[in-house]
């Protein structure tokens, strides 16, 4: 529900629809009220959520009661209440676990991510994920487990993409400030064969001089 997730509108409008940029799309929470998907995760506790509405009157939570009971499915949830919410089905954390190798699962993101690894998604890109914000000093919890996630699936091949304006993995920055320890300019790219190279502009005068 971050910002970036602008970016997911907008490239879907312009390619003329989600088909066009993905076989499927996976909704988290209140996104699932928001854009037209095939999946949704909302791994809180359904039963907390009725309660935070019924006893707390907080807005989110009357609001995603608003509409998810009548949610096709499926609602992956940690506990499915079926009173609640009828398309509601258990997220099946072990089979999970154990195609990641960790139980380290600690928002619904990571739980999404997880889920595709276990799926053997070939194709995953994230938009919406930004936990932190570059011009507010607050950050949610659960970045550095996405970013752990999208690490081991990428080693083991899952090609992994994130939208331009997130600061998932630093995206929203130029190539070059996502090195550590520069004071000169440095220049990061890839060559005709998809090699990574980075080249120091001004060592390259000095030599040359």
């Amino acid at each position: 529900m971050g910002a970036s997730s602008c970016d997911y509108i907008n490239e879907s409008a312009m390619h003329g629809g989600r088909f066009a940029i993905a076989d499927e799309t996976w909704a988290v929470n209140a996104m699932g009220a928001t854009i037209a998907h095939d999946r949704l995760f909302a791994i809180d506790d359904l039963g907390e959520l009725r309660m935070d509405a019924r006893e707390h009157g907080k807005k989110v939570a009357n609001g995603m009661l608003s509409w998810l009971p009548s949610h096709p499915g499926p609602v992956y949830t940690a506990t499915p209440y079926t009173d609640i919410v009828p398309g509601s089905v258990c997220f099946p954390y072990e089979e999970v676990i154990n195609a990641c190798g960790f139980p380290y699962f600690n928002n619904s993101v990571a739980c999404a991510v997880g889920y595709a690894i276990y799926l053997g998604v070939q194709n995953l890109k994230l938009y919406g994920c930004d936990f932190t914000y570059r011009e507010r000093n607050i950050g949610e919890a659960g970045r550095g487990n996405v970013e752990w996630l999208l690490g081991l699936a990428g080693a083991r091949g899952m090609n992994i993409s994130v939208s331009d304006s997130t600061t998932l993995m630093d995206a929203d920055l130029p190539l070059d400030q996502r090195l550590y320890g520069f004071r000169e300019p440095v220049l990061v790219g890839q060559d005709e064969t998809g090699v990574w190279r980075v080249t120091y502009p001004e060592r390259e005068k000095e030599a040359a001089a």
